[in-house]
């Protein structure tokens, strides 16, 4: 994987050194669905040649419950872009309220995702990674075991995911769990990823979770089930901090510890997910 340039913002101007834009290309797209369509925002690197082609990361944005946009990742996903040299896809599903559950948006941009690489310019032989924060983080956990059974993914090797981040995910709602509750855990939330069997044959997965998060014990406990069922795993906790704590409290010094593990992760992804 070749390397990008240090951290950026969206107003990182032009490199007149070397001649070179170091911001990403954004485009946008509409994904149709079955009643309506969707709005996904790409983003491509600028600093190689056109004929380049990158891996290619799938992001799932939090809401509050599934029912209310938070504020986008979009500087952060447009450093990583850069950063990484990787194309970035933000979709943007419909919220809970007006349209039911998210899933069926979500899986429905994945697949849009995998038939478009060419529009991209993106490679999925070099990486194919899902990935999303808090409820994106949840959406990517159950839509990855979708995938793996799916013959749309399944019997298309040049399709197969390679790789999903859960950044704080949610996945059990109102309820705190212990590190002894894993068999109550399965019985919890209709279309989550404990509904499933067996965790088998997922890609390797790395999570991010908070010490003060409510939700902590999820992200545990399922890195502890795919790792039971021989997924290649990496976690890594923030004692003492709350969910999501980048965007709550953007003046504390571990914000950068945060999205520089991010990078951790995501290159431990690419590099086939290895001890």
């Amino acid at each position: 994987m070749s390397s990008g340039p240090s951290r950026l913002s969206l107003n990182t101007p032009l490199d007149l050194t070397n001649g070179i834009d170091l911001r990403p290309r954004f485009r946008g797209y509409q994904v149709n669905l079955a009643d309506g369509r969707i709005r996904v925002r790409t983003m491509i690197p600028n600093f190689n040649s056109a004929h380049n082609t990158y891996p290619l990361l799938v992001w799932f944005h939090a809401t509050s419950g599934g029912t209310t946009a938070t504020a986008g990742p979009a500087e952060q996903m447009a450093a990583l872009c850069v950063e990484m040299n990787v194309v970035v896809v933000c979709v943007e599903y419909r919220l809970a309220h007006e349209h039911g559950a998210p899933l069926d948006d979500c899986y429905t941009a994945l697949k849009w995702a995998a038939e478009s690489p060419t529009h991209l310019s993106a490679d999925l032989s070099k990486g194919f990674i899902v990935g999303g924060m808090s409820s994106g983080g949840h959406f990517t956990a159950v839509l990855v075991h979708q995938a793996r059974d799916d013959a749309f993914f399944r019997d298309h090797p040049g399709r197969r995911i390679t790789g999903h981040i859960l950044r704080v995910p949610v996945s059990v709602q109102q309820a705190s769990v212990s590190a002894d509750d894993v068999s109550w855990y399965h019985t919890q939330l209709p279309s989550s990823s404990s509904q499933w069997p067996s965790h088998a044959h997922l890609p390797p997965t790395f999570i991010q979770v908070c010490g003060l998060d409510p939700a902590k014990d999820e992200g545990f406990l399922y890195e502890q089930l795919l790792r039971r069922d021989g997924v290649r795993t990496k976690i890594i906790a923030y004692p003492g901090l709350p969910h999501a704590f980048r965007y709550g409290f953007p003046q504390l010094a571990s914000n950068s510890s945060w999205e520089d593990d991010l990078r951790l992760g995501l290159s431990w992804i690419l590099d086939g997910g290895g001890s």
